[in-house]
């Protein structure tokens, strides 16, 4: 397979996804990808953390993105995990720090889970 360019893949990628998460009864999590494109995208992880991982592999393999370009198109991350982070780098460095990680992270997308 041929790689594309890294403009040709992030046209691929919605700007904002949603996750309906559901917690089994064994403890595991399941998710389901909702998004534009994105049509029967389900993944499952042992833990919250390795389910926000799961998520962007299943949807970079869903969307066939080659995984040496991965990197460079950056992560979906739930929305609520990027408005405490932004939070606390105001708190602890003020808003210089805050204007450079908007701008290092202008590619990178949110996403909002919500248990259900």
């Amino acid at each position: 397979m041929k790689i594309k360019s890294r403009q040709f893949y992030e046209k691929l990628l919605p700007k904002r996804i949603t996750v309906l998460t559901r917690k089994t009864k064994t403890g595991n999590y399941w998710a389901e990808v909702k998004g534009k494109g994105l049509e029967n995208c389900f993944t499952q992880a042992e833990n919250f953390g390795e389910l926000i991982k799961m998520v962007n592999d299943v949807i970079f393999d869903y969307l066939e993105i080659p995984i040496k370009i991965r990197k460079e198109l950056g992560y979906y991350l739930p929305s609520s995990f990027i408005k405490a982070l932004k939070e606390d780098v105001i708190r602890r460095r003020g808003a210089e720090i805050l204007r450079y990680i908007n701008e290092q992270t202008k590619i990178k997308r949110e996403v909002a889970f919500s248990l259900v």
